[in-house]
């Protein structure tokens, strides 16, 4: 309740004058001189970013590896509940969801994806630590991560509502010494100006 009454008291000197303004004795009289006042209000640039298919910045994902004709009868058993789970095949384009982006400037801006395992997939097995290497397609662009980070330009600025920006993760090849079991990842999201 702090915050409305610090409001009150700041905005009380601009309701007191144009109270002012508008009473009889304020109206100009013949032989007086008026005066005008100028009021601007100044919107800070803001960027936002937000995912659909994680509650925060940070999205785990998280993929089954098995054989071919083990697949389908090892999702039904363990069942992928999240959207971030999925099977992992050569050749897969994984649909994520959305990241959705609110700007109210022009300037530029672009959005970086960090991948904790620098563009991997990675067992999370003890026993044989595999890695599954992968990219992401952004609005149906593939976008090749460096160092394990990924990079897009952000669409400028946007309607009132925002934009949403379609994520796939598509695995072109899983090594021979990849065997059955999950493979996880962690991307972490942000946005900034350039």
């Amino acid at each position: 309740m702090a915050k409305p009454a610090r409001y009150a008291k700041s905005l009380a000197p601009v309701l007191l004058a144009c109270l002012a303004l508008t009473m009889p004795n304020a109206q100009p009289k013949p032989g007086s001189t008026s005066v005008s006042i100028q009021i601007q209000a100044v919107v800070p640039p803001i960027l936002n970013l937000s995912l659909d298919f994680a509650p925060h910045s940070t999205a785990q994902l998280r993929g089954w590896l098995s054989p071919r004709e083990a697949r389908a009868e090892t999702l039904a058993r363990f069942g992928a509940t999240k959207p971030s789970e999925f099977s992992i095949q050569e050749g897969a384009v994984v649909e994520l969801g959305g990241i959705h982006v609110f700007s109210n400037t022009n300037a530029p801006a672009s959005i970086q994806i960090h991948s904790a395992n620098g563009g991997c997939l990675q067992s999370e097995s003890v026993e044989k630590p595999v890695s599954i290497p992968y990219f992401l397609v952004i609005e149906g662009q593939r976008s090749l991560g460096s160092a394990g980070s990924f990079s897009i330009r952000s669409p400028g600025k946007t309607p009132m509502e925002g934009r949403d920006l379609r994520l796939a993760l598509a695995i072109a090849s899983v090594p021979p010494a990849a065997s059955s079991g999950w493979y996880s990842d962690t991307l972490t999201f942000q946005i900034a100006a350039n």
